[in-house]
């Protein structure tokens, strides 16, 4: 081995490193920020069981495939001999299900939100059965969805684009459910409702209000996160690779302190 390809050598080492650690701290600041959030959803039991629920899985989504991602640099960089194949498309499927996971809870969260508003009472008796249903349909569509991109039958840029262009229909979909939840709301208050439906109404209206939020700051992680991973997969120098490859892991940080 020539010297230039020692201090080559080298200098990828001591590069990778503070990467890694830099990788490590935003993985280690998402998971505290997702626990005290969800502690705090639960705790104030602000909203529905079935809405609390469905909550508490949006984050979890980019969370694991946050934890994939940190997985396949440390077995990687650190213990090259545990990189096999198998381990590749393990770590592989768990990605593409957390990254198809995230659109899926968007959907769910819709139903939610339709039957919160047309189905009131069956909506207050179900919690948090329905929740627990839709949930598991998600995960479970989420694993059978990734496979295909896993094996290399659905290209990894081409999985991004249609996920990062659904989005942008989701935030169509959720301003239009927040403007009827104002429209019910106003509607209510001129009836004689019982209190119960009076204060379901408010918590439609509340809840319109959050996801309307939570879903245009969702496009914009999900946009950014889409930019650089398209930045990355043309990039052909090592050195842009790894920093685009740790802004992106950022983001995606910061959707699930979001």
């Amino acid at each position: 081995m020539t010297s230039d390809a020692i201090t080559l050598d080298s200098m990828k080492y001591w590069y990778a490193a503070p990467l890694e650690i830099v990788r490590a701290v935003f993985f280690i600041v998402a998971i505290v920020a997702y626990v005290y959030t969800i502690t705090l959803l639960w705790r104030k039991e602000v909203y529905n069981g079935n809405l609390r629920l469905l909550l508490t899985v949006f984050p979890l989504s980019p969370t694991i495939t946050l934890f994939a991602n940190f997985a396949q640099h440390i077995m990687y960089l650190r213990v090259p001999g545990w990189y096999s194949q198998g381990a590749f498309s393990i770590i592989a499927e768990i990605t593409n299900t957390g990254v198809i996971s995230r659109v899926l809870n968007c959907m769910l969260l819709i139903i939610d939100r339709l039957i919160a508003l047309y189905c009131t009472n069956t909506y207050e008796n179900s919690a948090p059965y329905l929740a627990v249903a839709v949930v598991s349909m998600q995960f479970l569509g989420a694993v059978l969805l990734a496979l295909p991109c896993t094996y290399g039958l659905v290209d990894d840029a081409t999985q991004a684009y249609i996920l990062c262009s659904a989005t942008f229909v989701f935030d169509v979909v959720f301003a239009l459910l927040f403007i009827a939840a104002k429209k019910l709301h106003a509607l209510h208050r001129n009836l004689r409702l019982s209190v119960q439906h009076r204060f379901l109404s408010v918590e439609n209206l509340r809840a319109g209000r959050l996801l309307t939020y939570l879903m245009v700051a969702f496009t914009i992680f999900n946009s950014a996160e889409t930019l650089f991973f398209t930045v990355i997969y043309n990039s052909q120098d090592d050195k842009p690779l790894s920093v685009l490859l740790t802004l992106a892991e950022l983001f995606l940080c910061l959707e699930v302190c979001k």
